[in-house]
């Protein structure tokens, strides 16, 4: 009887509620002045009431059960107990299943705990009164229900409690376990969502909206009006229309509805979705009038505009004999009885199509353009007129005019507000930094005044802003102590803003990036400064000057103010900070900037750990599946953070050298892998025998063991020798004073790249293959002392004797074809596009590289080159005889075929 009373008393005051809750608040305004009723209250009250309305039939049923409660027992008595139940017999068999589905429901609970399954709060609401449904029906017939023999006091039924049980349960394990991953999650993340309130407002905009809402104040007019928030994308359109709304919320004089038109697919959505909307926000002021715009809604909804649907309808008599404009104006008059003006917030026109956005301007203007209703819309301009034009209005911009009656134009968010902005979260991000913060931010803002630029330019709103910020953040917690904080911020400016320039400098370190001996200073431990490539032997830390630059201009992907930004930042990380140990201007710290490559890896780390771990034919096949997968990309990012002298055995550090090497000659086998580099430095760095690491932790200290591996790397190459000479060229170049740590020294480079050189001449082809690579590589830098007493070294290119010697004989074997390539366009002609000017013809200064002198190497010619294994020598020579000066370039008309072939394909390229 109490559970009826209850049942009643809710339900009338739920009703009761619904229908005089708006004249609630006109009495206590009209009436009771002195009495104000919190608005927080009123809140509170809807949410109740919304509460009771979603779970109305668990209480109708509780009614029904409490009113019916001697009918329902005695047939659940008479057709489940008497007919059913009186035959359940207990068994071993039944007790093992009891046991074994309460088994499956823990399995399942685990499951999806770890999973982090979810459930609605009303679920579980229904499962708390299911349970104390039960427990009363399990205390009325607790004679009845059969019990366990094994546990007595346990009935079968009582799996109701273990299914029901388990669920609660599992919902509050799994609400501890967010909890705890909320509070341990230190890393910030910046949502990309328009700020809620006026606490959250960084550009100073809360003025601004103030003076649109008291525009919108002020219209006491009996006429609809529409005002427009213009911006472009990313100016904060929605942000600003927030702190508007934020004038409204406790004003009881206007009803605030908030419209977002681009989540639906379709015109017909749109239109119904508004009047649902606006319905939805009526009905807690007047249940009738909200009838009457649902009503309405259908009325002028586009699908009751077609002809067969008109039709159908108008033979089932349910369309009205009353017109659109009768059921507009009884509407209208209708809400202005609430005596409240309304506001929508209509967002995003820019997001719609341009026939749905001329439809939605059709409602704002004539559809829904209610005496009570005041319209702020949220759009781009130029996007605006565009949809217009495409709907062929013959004057857009008037068009405008006519439905806005006024527009607000946001100003775009300036670089300086941007700079503000990243550098407050920064600080606000990493407490414990705030002296470095502002160290970094302050060196960034006097460089930015010396080169006219912002280091932040690439970052035009907000939103990018916010992105930034979440890459970086996601980013630096791992290897904040590893790195310079304002190095790092400037790599991870790159990726988000300049992805290409990113990746080609992490992929292609041995093409772009370089060591800057050129210093003339060197460091312990191998530790050497780096900048910018300017060729294949200098470096520059001028960006305009770089190879990477002159890749990016000839493939067309940025603009010149881009490059200008660029500039910047590259200048910032090769010459600013540059003496600090951490620094990215430094070789050992370069891939340290890279280490969240790994986890954008796509071969897992605990699959690159397991292979390289393995035996070497488990390490080459994997190769050959990650090549075929084209995940050779991904292995780089794990090459470059792996520590050889974390290995546990010889054999694994064996492998792992080996492995570098087969990688190095994969690249020069395979088209697909052009862009795929090994970083010299870094083998470099994994041979070197600093401190005697590596012979002490895998050879015993036996420096002779380890040498006679590496030889036998270098030695077990098969042609064309390539990737051995460049490495061994690299490694020369590496050595300045030789000592007892050196592993290959000099000589042993010395003699190998004899030994290849030497190797590749006896099998080389001349029209495959690159004999002036091959003499390339065996070129040597070597490093040198003026004063001893001085830490400055030089570089002096050396060519051994043996390589000039071998050079010559294939001059003697090769001689047209060697003449051929080395004679080269002089590229000056009076006027670029003179066709009829002849070529200027001359020899490429590279034999001097094998002869003391040109007159030498012509003199070699003619007496060394057997003019029955050439037909062109005489031709080159009579050339030669002519030349003022053996390196000046002259008009010559050559008749060798080969050599005008080339000369041609050279002046067709000059004329294109």
């Amino acid at each position: 009887m109490k559970c009826r009373v209850l049942f009643f008393i809710l339900s009338l005051i739920n009703l009761l509620w619904k229908k005089y809750r708006s004249k609630l608040f006109s009495l206590k305004d009209i009436y009771f002045n002195k009495f104000v009723i919190n608005q927080n209250v009123m809140k509170f009250i809807d949410k109740l009431m919304l509460q009771l309305s979603e779970h109305k039939w668990v209480l109708f049923l509780l009614f029904f059960y409490s009113s019916f409660q001697s009918f329902i027992l005695r047939y659940y008595q008479e057709y489940i107990v008497n007919k059913f139940l009186v035959f359940f017999s207990e068994s071993w068999v039944t007790e093992c299943t009891f046991y074994l589905v309460i088994s499956l429901i823990i399995v399942w609970a685990i499951n999806k705990y770890i999973k982090g399954f979810y459930f609605k709060p009303s679920t579980i609401v229904y499962f708390v009164i299911a349970v104390f449904f039960y427990s009363y029906v399990r205390w009325v017939f607790r004679n009845d229900l059969k019990s366990l023999e094994t546990i007595p006091v346990l009935k079968y039924f009582d799996l109701i409690y273990f299914i029901i049980g388990t669920v609660i349960l599992l919902q509050i394990f799994l609400k501890f376990k967010r909890n705890e991953r909320d509070i341990k999650e230190e890393i910030p993340f910046y949502i990309d969502a328009p700020i809620r309130n006026s606490s959250q407002d960084i550009l100073n905009r809360k003025e601004k909206a103030l003076q649109v809402a008291r525009f919108i104040k002020s219209n006491h007019s009996d006429s609809s009006m529409a005002i427009g928030i213009v911006g472009k994308w990313g100016d904060g359109k929605t942000s600003f229309m927030s702190l508007i709304e934020e004038s409204f919320i406790d004003n009881n004089d206007y009803i605030v509805i908030k419209f977002r038109s681009w989540l639906n697919v379709s015109i017909i959505s749109i239109f119904n979705d508004f009047f649902s909307t606006v319905e939805k926000e009526i009905k807690p002021y007047s249940i009738d009038i909200a009838k009457e715009i649902k009503s309405y809604g259908k009325s002028v909804l586009p699908i009751y505009k077609n002809s067969v649907t008109e039709i159908l309808l108008n033979s089932l008599n349910l369309i009205s004999d009353k017109s659109v404009s009768d059921d507009f104006e009884n509407l209208d008059n209708l809400l202005s009885k609430l005596g409240k003006k309304v506001v929508v917030f209509l967002d995003d026109l820019d997001r719609l199509q341009p026939n749905e956005v001329f439809e939605l301007l059709k409602l704002i203007r004539n559809t829904a353009s209610f005496k009570t209703f005041n319209y702020i819309v949220g759009y781009e301009k130029d996007y605006l007129i565009e949809s217009l034009k495409t709907n062929q209005i013959p004057n857009p911009k008037k068009y405008c005019d006519k439905i806005f009656l006024n527009e607000f134009y946001l100003l775009p968010i300036s670089n300086n507000e941007i700079n503000q902005y990243l550098q407050e979260s920064l600080k606000r991000a990493l407490r414990n930094n705030i002296s470095d913060f502002d160290k970094i931010f302050e060196r960034y803002s006097l460089y930015s005044q010396h080169n006219l630029g912002e280091v932040f330019n690439s970052i035009k709103n907000l939103r990018d802003a916010k992105r930034f910020l979440n890459e970086f953040f996601i980013s630096v917690e791992r290897i904040k102590d590893d790195v310079d904080i304002g190095d790092f911020l400037i790599i991870k400016l790159l990726k988000f803003c300049y992805n290409d320039v990113y990746f080609l400098i992490y992929s292609n370190r041995s093409k772009f990036i370089g060591s800057d001996d050129n210093s003339g200073y060197r460091y312990s431990g191998g530790v050497r400064r780096i900048s910018l490539k300017k060729d294949d032997k200098n470096c520059s830390y001028d960006f305009d000057e770089s190879i990477l630059k002159k890749y990016l201009k000839e493939n067309n992907l940025y603009s010149t103010g881009e490059f200008d930004h660029l500039k910047i930042l590259f200048q910032i990380l090769f010459m600013e900070h540059s003496k600090e140990s951490l620094s990215f201007g430094f070789n050992h710290n370069f891939y340290k900037y890279f280490n969240d490559e790994i986890d954008d890896s796509e071969i897992p780390t605990k699959e690159y750990e397991t292979v390289i771990n393995s035996d070497w034919n488990y390490i080459i096949n994997s190769i050959q599946k990650w090549k075929k997968g084209g995940k050779l990309f991904g292995l780089t990012a794990h090459l470059y953070h792996t520590e050889i002298r974390d290995f546990d055995t010889k054999e694994k550090f064996e492998n792992y050298l080996m492995l570098l090497f087969y990688l190095g000659n994969l690249e020069l086998t395979e088209k697909q892998l052009i862009y795929f580099h090994l970083d010299f430095d870094y083998i470099d760095r994994c041979i070197s025998n600093y401190e005697n690491k590596i012979t002490k932790r895998f050879y015993g200290g036996d420096t002779t063991k380890y040498k006679e591996f590496l030889l036998s790397l270098l030695y077990g190459a098969s042609f064309p020798y390539i990737f051995e000479m460049r490495i061994c060229k690299y490694l020369f170049k590496r050595i300045y004073d030789e000592d007892k740590n050196q592993i290959l020294a000099k000589k042993d480079l010395q003699h190998y790249i004899i030994y290849g050189f030497k190797n590749f001449v006896e099998k080389m082809e001349y029209s495959k293959d690159d004999f002036f690579g091959a003499f390339s590589r065996a070129s040597l830098l070597n490093n040198y002392q003026q004063d001893i007493n001085s830490n400055a070294w030089y570089e002096k290119e050396i060519i051994l004797p043996e390589i000039k010697e071998m050079s010559k004989e294939v001059i003697k074997k090769f001689p047209d074809q060697f003449l051929t390539d080395i004679l080269d366009d002089g590229g000056s002609r009076k006027s670029n596009n003179d066709a009829d000017q002849k070529q200027i013809i001359g020899i490429n200064n590279i034999i001097l590289n094998i002869f003391p002198s040109y007159d030498n190497f012509i003199e070699f010619v003619r007496k060394d080159i057997n003019n029955e294994s050439s037909i062109f020598k005489n031709e080159f020579l009579a050339f030669a005889d002519k030349l003022p000066t053996k390196d000046d370039f002259i008009p010559f008309e050559f008749v060798f075929p080969p050599l005008k072939n080339k000369l041609q394909k050279i002046r067709n390229k000059q004329f294109v």
